[in-house]
């Protein structure tokens, strides 16, 4: 799928989750060239969670909600937004993770230098 394709995807998204995939869509045509089209099911989910966590976010800094919530039964808990914003934030992180776009993640993840060892080959038999 080509990055343009994509990011139609997320036009309706706000501004800053729009931005979260265009930097995520460079980095996978930087690596793959064209976007693998089975990557689109995560990248979707990817973006949910984005969408989530920073609205989330925007509700705890504007004071709409507040750190500490309610409960009519137990008392004080954290607030929904809060428990939101964490859910929604690891499985960003998680995602990010499997996609090797991530410090951890990256050094989990093995190079395929196949390639390069097949030029590295093919430029000693020329030479």
């Amino acid at each position: 799928m080509t990055q343009e394709k994509l990011l139609k995807r997320y036009a309706s998204y706000n501004t800053q989750v729009q931005e979260y995939m265009q930097m995520l869509s460079d980095a996978l045509i930087e690596k793959y060239t064209e976007i693998p089209n089975h990557f689109v099911v995560s990248l979707d989910v990817l973006a949910g969670n984005l969408v989530i966590m920073n609205k989330a976010m925007t509700s705890l800094t504007s004071g709409e909600a507040n750190l500490v919530g309610n409960d009519h039964y137990r008392g004080e808990k954290k607030s929904t937004e809060l428990t939101a914003f964490m859910a929604a934030q690891t499985n960003v992180m998680k995602i990010l993770g499997i996609f090797g776009l991530t410090p951890l993640g990256k050094s989990k993840i093995k190079e395929n230098t196949d390639a390069a060892d097949v030029n590295k080959y093919l430029q000693s038999l020329i030479n």
